[in-house]
């Protein structure tokens, strides 16, 4: 009932945003005036159908199944006659580049629902390619086209890859901003980014037909698991409390396989492996009982190595755990705010291939639309931008380790990440952190993002810009972002990545003095 209370909320929201958006920025249906876009300032994408008669609806018109059936739920039927999305064989153009045969579809969850729609690309089988050069111009099968069209800076995304990438040494996606052009037709700008897979982050991957399970997994945090194959669910075994004692309610427990999978005792060993792996990490915080694992993967008490419970809890944790991927993540997430945390989009993997360390790491962050202060969520007054909302974390406060209000900011905060609250209150994992956060070079790291955004927001660009906003709209209207957001939308995309920039000028501050000030609870 929880979910779909905050699915109905979504949907008012989205309707609201439609109606802002198109009085505010001229039809959906686009200008016919691209040829007045003064030059071309990014590499052009150009996706041709090679069947259907070259239509475009395929990129136009498609609305995720689940959607669909969600809004129908409470009454919606505006989509219901919307087609799920489907592949189309397509030939891809990389400027003047033939690049070759590919298959093209609709991407994503609930933002199907929107106008301007993210796209997957897959090239045809034997037909590996390198995209914007992004990847050190490696070759993939697939690539995708982020829409980002609730950030009307167009920059959220392409920000937080940047940040990972100049902090730590995990795995992002590498990415740049494009424009897209479907049959003739320019769709504006998009940011080009690399599929989430297993390949990209170097996990063992499965024979074809192989049974073995000693393979690499990757594995999503995901809401919606339910929509997927290869899923599992986790047994949290008891209470799990965020920094301040609040015990999470409800927590998500579906995880998606998104690595291939090649037999079903794959599925069966992973979903064994995870559940057991949580149970060690929750009995060493909880009840100070410590576990490992035996040769079987079975669990076995043991007495792990440290004078006292904390050291011990430590031991016991690092020899399933990239105790340093999991820091890591963690200041990330305190530093971009997503109120998406305790839904979907964190991925962790592991590797149990002869010579792998088959510890759990945590890395490949995605999907960033909602973070940095776009939401009503982590901004400067909750009393000022956000009197409709209650229970709202500000700018200056901790946010990854605390609960939070639902996506909507409709209830009260009780949800959280697992995985970012199991070990905050821990004096080792607050020592770690610390240090991670220590040995970043905090200033460069801002400093070169506000570089980035000052390049990629500055008046050569704006004519570009300005035409994705006059032919999608703008999400000014949109009652999830908060006013600062929705203010700096109807403006431009510069007022928008301004307020970006100011954003993260602050919260890096502020994290700064969150980190510092970790105490054991």
């Amino acid at each position: 009932m929880k979910k779909l209370l905050g699915l109905f909320f979504a949907v008012a929201a989205v309707i609201a945003f439609a109606a802002c958006a198109s009085k505010s920025s001229g039809s959906t249906n686009g200008p016919d005036d691209y040829e007045n876009v003064e030059a071309k300032h990014f590499p052009l994408i150009k996706i041709v159908s090679t069947e259907n008669g070259g239509n475009s609806d395929f990129v136009l018109s498609p609305v995720a199944k689940h959607v669909k059936e969600a809004q129908q739920s409470w009454g919606d039927f505006s989509k219901a006659q919307a087609p799920d999305p489907w592949y189309e064989k397509c030939q891809i153009w990389e400027d003047d580049t033939d690049k070759g045969a590919a298959e093209v579809k609709v991407r994503g969850n609930w933002t199907t629902n929107y106008d301007k729609k993210s796209l997957r690309i897959k090239f045809a089988k034997g037909n590996n390619q390198n995209l914007g050069g992004i990847h050190e111009g490696a070759a993939y099968k697939n690539w995708v086209l982020l829409a980002a069209y609730k950030d009307a800076s167009l920059l959220r995304d392409a920000v937080a890859f940047q940040m990972y990438r100049k902090m730590f040494t995990g795995y992002a996606s590498d990415c740049r901003l494009v424009e897209v052009e479907v049959n003739g037709m320019n769709m504006g700008v998009y940011l080009l980014a690399e599929q989430q897979e297993a390949e990209r982050m170097g996990l063992t991957e499965p024979e074809k037909k192989a049974t073995n399970t000693d393979i690499g997994y990757l594995i999503e945090f995901d809401d919606y698991y339910y929509t997927e194959d290869e899923t599992f669910q986790m047994d949290y075994v008891g209470p799990v409390k965020d920094y301040d004692g609040t015990v999470l309610e409800g927590i998500q427990a579906g995880y998606t396989i998104k690595s291939d999978i090649t037999d079903k005792a794959q599925n069966a060993f992973i979903s064994g492996y995870m559940n057991k792996l949580w149970k060690i990490c929750y009995e060493a915080v909880y009840n100070k009982k410590y576990y490992k694992f035996n040769s079987s993967y079975e669990l076995v008490q043991f007495t792990p190595e440290g004078a006292d419970d904390n050291a011990k809890c430590y031991d016991c944790v690092s020899r399933v755990l990239d105790l340093g991927s999991l820091a890591d993540m963690y200041i990330f997430n305190e530093l971009i705010c997503d109120p998406d945390l305790y839904l979907t989009s964190f991925f962790m993997n592991i590797d149990f291939a002869p010579g792998k360390d088959q510890k759990l790491h945590f890395e490949a962050p995605w999907d960033f639309d909602s973070t940095m202060g776009n939401k009503s969520f982590a901004i400067e007054s909750t009393r000022n931008e956000n009197m409709d909302k209650i229970n709202m974390s500000t700018i200056d406060q901790m946010f990854a380790g605390l609960c939070q209000t639902d996506v909507n900011c409709w209830d009260p905060k009780t949800h959280g990440n697992p995985w970012m609250v199991i070990f905050i209150r821990q004096a080792w994992f607050q020592d770690m952190v610390k240090e991670h956060w220590s040995a970043i070079d905090k200033d460069g790291v801002l400093s070169y993002l506000q570089g980035y955004i000052d390049e990629y927001s500055a008046p050569e660009y704006q004519s570009v810009f300005n035409y994705t906003r006059t032919r999608w709209g703008i999400p000014a209207g949109d009652p999830e972002l908060c006013r600062s957001s929705q203010r700096a939308a109807l403006k431009s995309q510069a007022a928008s990545a301004t307020y970006l920039k100011d954003w993260l000028t602050t919260r890096f501050a502020a994290t700064d003095a969150i980190i510092a000030g970790l105490t054991p609870q």
